[in-house]
């Protein structure tokens, strides 16, 4: 993910350093990576949020499923364009586990576990 920070948005700084390592021989200026925050910026918050970055580079949502396996026991577990992976249980308790580690179970009656 090119949010290093971990805030939930794309941050100026954080796109000029992602495009930089993409290709060190060119040098992005402040000019041309606030170009690319105001083409990407969706709703105009001045922020690039995670769906709004993958919308723009990728033309998908961070929802978009790359993978799904059906496994023996009932459950599904799903792997997401925005890296983070989903188990759906045969009661229809699901678990968001996240590249940062973070955790997030929904359980059946809506109650929402964050770890």
């Amino acid at each position: 993910s090119s949010d290093l920070d971990g805030s939930g948005f794309i941050e100026r700084g954080e796109l000029k350093s992602v495009l930089q390592t993409v290709n060190p021989e060119i040098k992005t200026t402040d000019g041309e990576v606030e170009k690319l925050i105001q083409a990407s910026d969706a709703d105009k918050d001045g922020k690039i949020s995670i769906e709004e970055f993958c919308n723009f580079v990728f033309g998908k949502s961070p929802s978009t499923v790359l993978h799904t396996w059906h496994l023996k026991d009932g459950r599904v577990q799903q792997k997401f364009i925005d890296g983070r992976t989903r188990m759906t249980f045969t009661d229809g308790c699901t678990v968001d586990v996240y590249r940062n580690g973070l955790k997030i179970q929904k359980e059946k009656d809506g109650t929402t576990i964050i770890t």
